[in-house]
């Protein structure tokens, strides 16, 4: 069960940053599966932080995901640094 702050981060992903339910899902699942980190929180980080960058589609967060993953870098821990931060970078318009 999701505790009260982990509710209200969903909530505020999605009413507040706009942020589509696919999205919040799919970068959950890749933080829990592919990064070890199932923290709502840290996905919620990086879900805001790609959406501040201009990635804000399905599509678009599938294809930085992608490109992480054929880069065989779980993640960096400064993800802005990380080349796919910026969707022009990972080659997303």
């Amino acid at each position: 069960p999701l505790r009260y702050v982990e509710q209200k981060s969903l909530v505020w992903m999605h009413d507040y940053n706009n942020i589509g339910n696919e999205i919040i899902l799919t970068v959950l699942t890749y933080c829990k599966d592919k990064l070890d980190k199932p923290s709502v929180s840290y996905a919620e980080t990086v879900a805001t932080a790609w959406w501040n960058d201009g990635i804000q589609t399905l599509p678009q967060v599938s294809e930085v995901i992608k490109e992480a993953e054929h880069l065989h870098r779980p993640y960096p821990k400064d993800f802005r640094d990380a080349p796919y931060a910026n969707p022009q970078a990972a080659g997303v318009h």
